[in-house]
């Protein structure tokens, strides 16, 4: 259970810088837009065919490098986010064991209970995924393999399996 609160410590850590990137960069977007169109609503009220004046350029100049220093500290803070990633699979390679080889004997899925347990741990993630056709066949699938067998599927299960 440490490993899985350990892996979980680092996918808040990563949640949490997510979040604060985006509300950063939510408020610096929406300043930069009200900017450069207060800038073009300015634009718009010369004359057509009016020569920019001097401060006019220097507005533009001005907004251009407001615009390009915002989408590079916004590059940045999006490269920072990598590291943070890579933690979590650096976090999930020091607390789980990899071990390939369990899955690939025969005894590890043999039997009416794991053989179900597998079933129904595919069919809960069709429908987490939100492939929900696909879980609804699986599960009526099911459903069928069990009435071939002479057991009987009760609906609660298939309620189950959908859950």
């Amino acid at each position: 259970m440490e490993a899985c609160n350990a892996v979980e410590r680092e996918v808040d850590k990563v949640l949490s810088k997510f979040g604060a990137i985006n509300e950063h960069a939510e408020a610096v977007l929406r300043d930069l837009i009200n900017h450069i169109q207060s800038l073009k609503k300015d634009l718009e009220e010369a004359p057509p065919n009016q020569e920019l004046t001097a401060g006019q350029v220097q507005m533009v100049k001005q907004a251009m490098t407001k615009v390009r220093d915002t989408v590079q500290r916004l590059a940045t803070d999006h490269r920072d986010l990598h590291s943070t990633v890579s933690k979590v699979g650096k976090a999930i390679d020091r607390n789980f064991i990899a071990d390939f080889a369990s899955t690939s004997r025969e005894d590890v899925f043999s039997g009416p209970e794991k053989s179900h347990l597998l079933n129904q741990v595919i069919c809960q993630h069709f429908y987490r995924q939100g492939m929900l056709d696909i879980a609804d066949e699986l599960a009526a699938t099911i459903i069928d393999i069990f009435r071939k067998q002479g057991l009987k599927p009760m609906k609660a299960e298939r309620n189950h399996l959908q859950n």
